[in-house]
């Protein structure tokens, strides 16, 4: 019996039951960890080190779009042997010089669980622009209004910017970009509307938040029966279209410039710099002539009229006069043989440069040049300011209400302010031996002017001071009108204009309760609550009362005065200006090249989101949670909450 018990003490059986039961005693008693504790922990070490490798490739993808460096070359492939790899990839292997586990990845993983192909790039720029967009659209605090644009792109698809302007749940007026939508079954009304209306569910907007529109006034976009804008307000009617302020702008100065003085004077301004933008020779000659005859000049070369953006011209304008007689010196160094220009020149370049001197050195462009310079001075300050993000439609009209008055009051004092800009045309044309003189005037005339006057001056004025102010205050008068009532209607609410107007309170009630009355948390105590607004008003500073829909929105307390808030932050996101979605496209230029032109409209909107909103890029960790979750991996990364990671 003693013997085979000592045989079965030494058996492997005995053996491993007696190992068996010393570790569970042990692990009963907590003396050790369970032998499934070490497994799970070395399964989760694995996973955080296979997360490890995934974040510089994450982070390479982000900076190289916030940054708009184009992550592919010739071969999107980081063992190939060309010697353009892409960005990206070289980002990688610059990075893994001093990073041992980037390295050891990238050299010895197998081909299909590298993640640096174009597909994986692609899930990730998608995933950082739908973190980006779900930020934005979380950060609206109740309503918001749609602005769009179209252009075409450098692979001649019309791409349409979508951006929605509301007010943050920290009081703030913000605008976003949110995505470029293709237009790839027209640019009619209907298939633009169709777009915004899909563009803003795929973003996760509630459309029955939406109560504005600002577009352009292309017919197409702002038609009164098959504009996009009236299909979107016939299923949403609180919608209510703006014409962009900052285009009605351009087009009632551009309606100024169909006087033929005016017109003729920009065609020269626009002949001279093709002139000399389209020829480096003619460049290297103006240079030379701007350093003997205007060595102090700031701007050192000449700008483009531009056709949209009529601040523009107001700085071409500028440079002009500031040039002005460099460039006439250029011209006669180019068409004057007796001149002591060694550089000989063409025949078609001496006699574009004879006609143009002839032009540059005519009394009538002279002043002309001078005048709308003046007036257009007036109104440069107001473009910079419809640009502005953060305007609402109240303090914009104001604006353009000074600018208005300032242009009555210089045409009631017309005969004083063109005496100086008369002068100054006069001093300019001295140093040219330009005479100023009357033309023949005759019983009818068709092709120029037939004003009769009894000097230079009072025939200047007449014919190009007096009308171009007459044109520009009336073009202001007319085209501003719509928006001019939308600024009324909104001013009754004002505390600066509420206090002030006794027999306000019926139409405040009626204009409001009528248009919003199913917005409002109680239209029943509106009229109590607008009282209550006043009161607390009338007891303050006058010079301290909020003047616009912003300020007053940040005295207007939920609690409170619900109504007068919910009125507010609707004043807020009325449209000013689609400003932003043009500048979108200057993003579109820079994104979709022609060495990128075959771009999908997937990664084209991830990247632009990233580089548009740079400030704030998606967190790596945010992107690899979800880019873990979208589907099961090759490489073991094992489960991220999303939740928890937000």
């Amino acid at each position: 019996m003693i013997g085979t018990l000592n045989k079965h003490q030494v058996c492997l059986t005995h053996v491993n039951a007696v190992s068996v039961a010393s570790e569970f005693k042990q692990t009963y008693k907590g003396i050790q960890k369970p032998v499934d504790h070490y497994l799970s922990h070395e399964r989760s070490k694995n996973f955080e080190q296979n997360r490890s490798k995934l974040k510089p490739i994450i982070s390479a993808i982000i900076m190289c779009g916030r940054q708009n460096i184009a992550l592919r070359g010739h071969r999107d492939c980081i063992r190939d042997d060309s010697a353009n790899k892409g960005n990206f990839n070289a980002i990688l292997e610059y990075r893994s010089e001093g990073d041992s586990e980037l390295r050891d990845h990238l050299q010895n993983s197998a081909k299909n669980s590298r993640y640096t192909s174009w597909r994986i790039q692609n899930e990730i720029i998608d995933i950082c622009g739908n973190i980006l967009t779900r930020k934005i659209v979380a950060d609206v605090d109740d309503f918001f209004t749609v602005i769009a644009d179209e252009m075409a792109d450098c692979s001649n698809k019309e791409q349409l910017a979508l951006v929605i302007r509301f007010v943050s749940k920290h009081g703030y007026i913000r605008e976003e970009f949110l995505r470029f939508l293709e237009c790839s079954e027209g640019v009619n009304g209907q298939q633009i509307a169709k777009e915004i209306i899909t563009g803003l569910k795929m973003a996760g907007l509630c459309l029955e938040k939406l109560r504005g529109q600002g577009y352009k006034g292309a017919g197409s976009m702002a038609g009164k029966v098959k504009g996009a804008a009236a299909i979107i307000s016939q299923q949403y009617p609180r919608a209510v279209y703006t014409h962009c302020c900052s285009h009605v702008l351009n087009l009632a100065i551009m309606a100024t410039s169909q006087i033929p003085m005016v017109r003729n004077m920009f065609g020269v301004v626009d002949r001279v710099y093709i002139y000399f933008d389209s020829h480096p020779k003619r460049q290297n000659a103006l240079d030379a002539a701007i350093t003997s005859e205007c060595p102090e000049a700031r701007r050192k070369r000449l700008k483009s009229l531009c056709r949209t953006r009529w601040i523009e011209r107001h700085h071409a304008l500028e440079t002009f006069l500031d040039l002005y007689p460099a460039r006439v010196k250029c011209f006669v160094d180019i068409y004057d043989p007796s001149s002591d220009n060694p550089v000989s020149w063409n025949r078609d370049c001496v006699v574009d440069a004879k006609a143009l001197y002839l032009s540059l050195t005519t009394f009538d462009h002279i002043i002309s040049l001078v005048v709308v310079q003046h007036c257009m001075s007036f109104v440069k300050g107001l473009t910079v300011l419809l640009q502005s993000k953060a305007n609402d439609i109240v303090k914009a009209c104001s604006a353009i209400d000074g600018v208005k008055v300032t242009m009555a009051g210089i045409r009631e004092d017309v005969e004083n302010q063109h005496t100086v800009l008369f002068k100054k045309a006069v001093d300019l044309r001295l140093q040219f031996e330009v005479t100023p003189c009357l033309p023949r005037t005759c019983g009818r005339q068709t092709n120029r002017n037939n004003t009769s006057a009894e000097n230079p001056e009072i025939y200047c004025r007449r014919i190009i001071t007096i009308p171009y102010l007459d044109y520009l205050i009336a073009e202001l008068d007319m085209r501003f009108s719509d928006h001019q009532t939308k600024a009324m209607t909104a001013l009754t609410i004002i505390p600066s204009v509420l206090v002030t107007d006794i027999e306000n309170y019926s139409q405040v009630q009626n204009t409001f309760t009528d248009m919003y009355e199913d917005d409002l948390p109680s239209p029943r105590t509106f009229h109590a609550e607008l009282l209550l607004w006043k009161h607390h008003w009338q007891a303050q500073d006058t010079a301290l009362l909020p003047s616009t829909p912003s300020e007053a929105l940040c005295h207007a307390s939920k609690l409170a005065y619900p109504n007068i808030n919910t009125l507010l932050k609707i004043l807020c996101v009325l449209p000013v200006t689609t400003c932003e979605a043009e500048r979108s496209f200057s993003s579109l230029k820079l994104l979709k090249t022609h060495l990128r032109s075959t771009m999908g409209q997937s990664r084209l909107n991830g990247l632009a989101l990233l580089h548009i909103h740079n400030k704030a890029p998606p967190a790596v960790d945010d992107i690899l949670a979800e880019f873990i979750g979208l589907h099961k991996r090759r490489m073991e990364l094992g489960f991220i909450d999303i939740q928890s990671v937000e």
